[in-house]
């Protein structure tokens, strides 16, 4: 195997990176994304005083790996804060307002929390602007030693308790119901974490547009159609 490898290797055929996957922390393994069956669950969406603003999140658990805050480019209430720093509510520690058109003004307050390493579409912000990424989790589920005093804790565990924290702090405003589409694992049914882990991956970029070719050209037959 490593001697077939070996050539595509050398030519940047594939190559390994940090990539946010679907992980399963009952098996410890990723998935691809057509092995993650969906479904709607009631949970909650927390609304807590983020320095000057407040902001809305179904996941509270995952404040320790926030490296910035977003705002529409457009939305006019935050301009003046895009560009600044605030600091991080339960640490202290100063990160960057930014702003981004993925971000719906209209969600929650239209302002979000960016957590690149456990939400497929925060680690697309921060790659385009350039923010660290901070891994709060462990191979099995549990927060890690980012988590200050809640490390140890599963997911769940760490998300009662940091709103708990929150409210005793007087940073938790309120929380409203909410219902949210999940991803269960196919096999162990654990609900998936977006988790940044190192795999292989086959740079497709190069041969698409040939398989597309043989393809539509009828040099080859699909089965099924769809």
């Amino acid at each position: 195997v490593q001697t077939c490898a070996l050539p595509i290797y050398d030519e940047g055929l594939i190559y390994q990176s940090h990539y946010l996957v679907n992980w399963d922390p009952v098996t410890q393994t990723a998935l691809a994304d057509d092995e993650v069956e969906y479904v709607e669950r009631q949970t909650y969406l927390w609304y807590l005083h983020y320095g000057p603003f407040v902001v809305a999140t179904t996941r509270p658990e995952t404040l320790f790996g926030d490296t910035a805050v977003a705002v529409h480019p457009s939305d006019e209430r935050y301009a003046q804060w895009i560009g600044k720093e605030i600091a991080h509510p339960l640490t202290g520690r100063l990160i960057p307002v930014i702003a981004d058109p993925h971000v719906d003004p209209q969600f929650g307050t239209g302002v979000v929390k960016i957590t690149p390493a456990h939400d497929p579409n925060d680690y697309e912000m921060a790659l385009r602007h350039q923010l660290p990424l901070c891994n709060i989790m462990t191979f099995d589920g549990r927060l890690n030693e980012e988590a200050d005093e809640f490390a140890g804790m599963t997911m769940e565990e760490g998300r009662a308790a940091v709103a708990k924290k929150l409210e005793t702090l007087g940073l938790l405003l309120k929380r409203d119901p909410h219902t949210h589409r999940v991803g269960l694992s196919y096999r162990s049914k654990a609900v998936i974490e977006p988790y940044l882990s190192e795999q292989w991956f086959v740079k497709t970029s190069e041969f698409s547009k040939q398989l597309h070719t043989v393809v539509s050209e009828g040099r080859v037959e699909m089965i099924p159609k769809s």
